[in-house]
């Protein structure tokens, strides 16, 4: 596969932030949701390399990909961001041959969905209700220099 065109390039920076202000929100709430996927695992998160640990830094670096760039997916876990692309990368093997890896992805994803999906729609909506005011102060200001034109 050509760079760019790779196999897994759909799990690649899906929903980017458009803003640093976004990403750093976003960031906030994968710190959370990271921290509520070991929890519901019954994982006590290290920094060894056993099965466990590293099966659900893999899930979670997968899963936060969905929201996350993989500069900033990599953050909540400790990881570089090529370590996000290697699991990314390997995720589809890792679901079908990597014995428990399917089960710790599937709570990694459900808990991001709750923790990462509605902040990221309600940034999104904040962001946008700031600008529809910003652009109707400006249309009142229009229509008052019109009216001022026009008298």
């Amino acid at each position: 596969y050509k760079h760019g065109g790779h196999r897994y390039s759909r799990l690649r920076n899906r929903c980017m932030p458009s803003t640093m202000r976004k990403s750093t929100h976003l960031v906030r709430k994968a710190h959370i949701a990271t921290d509520a996927t070991y929890e519901a695992l019954g994982i006590k998160r290290t920094d060894k390399k056993d099965k466990d640990q590293a099966q659900a830094r893999a899930a979670m670096g997968v899963a936060l990909c969905k929201y996350l760039s993989h500069t900033n997916a990599c953050k909540p876990l400790g990881r570089d961001r090529s370590t996000i692309s290697t699991y990314v990368y390997k995720h589809d093997d890792n679901m079908k041959y990597w014995s428990g890896y399917a089960q710790k992805y599937n709570v990694a994803r459900g808990i991001c969905e709750i923790h990462m999906h509605g902040a990221a729609r309600d940034y999104d909506i904040s962001v946008i209700d700031r600008q529809i005011s910003q652009y109707q102060k400006k249309i009142n200001e229009l229509q008052l220099e019109k009216k001022k034109l026009s008298s």
